[in-house]
């Protein structure tokens, strides 16, 4: 496929091109790439543009998925690993398992969710757009208010299934064990956007490069 500076390699009307873009950013490959090879990465495509290139259309495709995975497409600083497309999954899979994990202390579960929404609020931050400023006052609302859904959602069914009187004491033990899948999915939800629809706020095109 003929490589284009600045734009997806896939079709971006349709939901496998969006998928594919979407997978080719989040690559872990890239968590190992260096600050100087980034910068590689990016002399190549302004190489191209220039039209003094002598890589190759797949070269040149891999050194810009890299540079939309860790660089920030407005200010064209390296993000915080944890924070970059392609750090999130890596960074988020772990906290995901102890969320989902059965029989979990309410407490404990709590501190999970916060943890979560942390790195959210943080992946948030790290890749809003630079463009338009964002208040302080305005993250700080946003992260508390995720937060406090996120810590809601973990004890408010809880709650519910123990108190009960119409549901056995089996049952409870039984839906309190699966009690963690629910929660962690209803939160999850919003992450699946950049793949649903064209347009998304992570889904970068770095037309700035």
């Amino acid at each position: 496929m003929m490589f284009r500076a600045g734009e997806p390699k896939w079709d971006q009307s349709t939901f496998s091109g969006r998928l594919k873009h979407f997978i080719a950013q989040v690559n872990p490959s890239y968590i190992f790439y260096s600050k100087d090879r980034l910068e590689r990465c990016k002399d190549m495509i302004r190489e191209h543009k220039a039209g003094s290139t002598q890589h190759s259309n797949e070269e040149l495709w891999q050194a810009q998925y890299a540079v939309f995975g860790r660089i920030h497409p407005d200010t064209g600083h390296v993000l915080p690993l944890p924070f970059s497309m392609t750090g999130f999954s890596p960074a988020n899979i772990p906290i995901c398992a102890l969320m989902v994990m059965p029989g979990t202390h309410p407490v404990i579960a709590s501190c999970y969710q916060i943890i979560n929404q942390t790195l959210n609020a943080g992946f948030n931050y790290c890749n809003r757009n630079a463009s338009k400023e964002t208040s302080t006052a305005q993250m700080v609302g946003g992260y508390l208010g995720a937060v406090s859904v996120a810590v809601s959602v973990a004890t408010v069914l809880r709650r519910t299934i123990t108190s009960s009187p119409r549901i056995s004491a089996g049952m409870k033990r039984t839906l309190a064990t699966f009690l963690p899948f629910p929660q962690t999915s209803s939160l999850a939800a919003d992450k699946l956007e950049p793949c649903c629809k064209p347009t998304g706020d992570f889904v970068f095109y770095n037309k700035g490069l």
